[in-house]
């Protein structure tokens, strides 16, 4: 038998089988898509989120993959220093999930982009880490 899975349902359970909110990692993919078109030639890249991985005593990093037209890039990011940081900024502005409970949310990047875009309180993050 073979059976496909739609990247967008793949990404949701990555992220829910590591315990994070999917707003804050699609929030966290659209900084961190900033912040590498000033480094990469990567205009185009999506992040895919691929996972938070924990080694022994090293700090942690969650992985992502740039998916672009010419292949795909792998970047890694410290997990405590970066993303827990912007998800400390950012959580206070997002609605509480019961209050999107019941809802037909589709979290992905213009969710994210609607949300750095309004006025919503502690949402003023512009970069990842700095």
């Amino acid at each position: 038998m073979n059976v496909t899975l739609d990247p967008d349902l793949k990404k949701k359970i990555l992220i829910w089988d590591a315990g994070l909110d999917d707003r804050v990692v699609e929030i966290f993919k659209l900084l961190l898509t900033e912040q590498l078109d000033d480094s990469f030639e990567e205009d185009d890249a999506e992040p895919f989120f691929t996972g938070v991985v924990r080694e022994g005593d090293a700090e942690a990093r969650i992985d992502f993959e740039l998916l672009n037209d010419t292949g795909t890039t792998g970047v890694s990011v410290p997990f405590e220093e970066t993303f827990l940081k912007v998800e400390a900024e950012v959580c206070d502005g997002l609605p509480a999930a019961e209050c999107e409970a019941g809802q037909w949310l589709r979290v992905d990047q213009d969710y994210a982009l609607d949300f750095l875009e309004s006025d919503a309180p502690n949402s003023d993050t512009d970069s990842l880490g700095d």
